[in-house]
């Protein structure tokens, strides 16, 4: 390619001769030892806490509230919305008689409880909606969820992808205040009589913590479910440090109720770089500290 290209500029008699060595790629290596973990298992644990908070904030539902709000505050034709496939969109930038501005493009569709279906959302947001008092909210990603009853079980079943924030007052102390990044999957289920479960899977990270986290298919079962360790999740929590260090701790209860728990003592062992550095204990219970869904 670096040939073909100085021929094209130079001809073939002017072209300078090239020192190979200087353009051909070199394997990596990974012959360096990685390095020696700054924290302790019991920092970790002390941790713990802190990260189930972070991930349970994501309430999905919180974002097409907030979006509505919004594009509610606008005009009949700024934003202009319109049916786009199974949605509703907008695009470009305008400003409202209202004093709001738009700036982007969103395709929503966001359905109210009926009779099985408690709630639904489904969302595409690049932009940047702004208030005549400074309120700001940036999106860019997508969501997609269903709140539904079957068999006997409400349910929720969704995701989050991409970075959100809103400044205004109805987004003060949630997950959208200051910025959010996730990209998070939830499920969850109750069936009203305290059988109740929770099911994470990915990461969030907040504009004003030091700290990432990510669950890998955590999951707690309360008693009522059947399950024999309702104290203990299944899955494992990774805690990553702004200083590229990244810790993980993985827990032994049971994905399922009727599965049995390889051990039910509510701690798990902290590994980094897959060396272990010992266990972390954490109590579990907020994980199903709700009822109907999960916020």
């Amino acid at each position: 390619m670096v040939g073909l290209a100085l021929a094209g500029g130079c001809g073939p008699d002017s072209a300078p001769d090239v020192d190979d060595s200087a353009i051909s790629p070199t394997p990596w290596d990974y012959s360096e030892e990685p390095g020696t973990p700054s924290r302790t298992a019991a920092e970790i644990e002390a941790l713990l806490p802190e990260a189930l908070v972070t991930l349970r904030a994501v309430d999905p539902g919180l974002l097409f509230d907030v979006y509505d709000q919004l594009v509610d505050a606008g005009d009949e034709r700024c934003p202009d919305v319109h049916p786009a496939a199974h949605r509703f969109g907008w695009g470009g930038a305008c400003t409202a008689r209202t004093g709001w501005s738009y700036d982007g493009r969103a395709e929503s569709l966001h359905l109210v409880e009926t009779e099985e279906v408690h709630g639904h959302g489904d969302m595409d947001i690049f932009a940047t909606i702004t208030g005549p008092d400074g309120a700001v909210m940036v999106s860019n990603g997508s969501s997609v969820w269903t709140e539904a009853t079957a068999d006997g079980e409400r349910g929720f079943d969704g995701y989050v992808v991409g970075t959100f924030a809103w400044s205004g007052a109805s987004g003060a102390g949630t997950w959208l205040a200051g910025g959010t990044s996730a990209t998070l999957w939830i499920k969850s289920g109750d069936d009203g009589a305290g059988a109740r479960w929770l099911w994470l899977d990915g990461g969030v990270s907040t504009a004003d913590a030091g700290l990432a986290v990510a669950a890998e298919g955590l999951r707690l079962n309360s008693a009522a479910t059947g399950a024999d360790c309702p104290t203990e999740p299944a899955g494992a929590l990774r805690l990553r440090f702004t200083d590229g260090e990244v810790y993980r701790v993985a827990f032994d209860g049971a994905a399922e109720p009727t599965q049995p728990a390889a051990d039910c003592d509510g701690c798990g062992t902290v590994t980094f770089n897959d060396e272990a550095l010992g266990t972390a204990c954490l109590d579990a219970s907020p994980l199903l500290d709700w009822e109907g869904r999960p916020w």
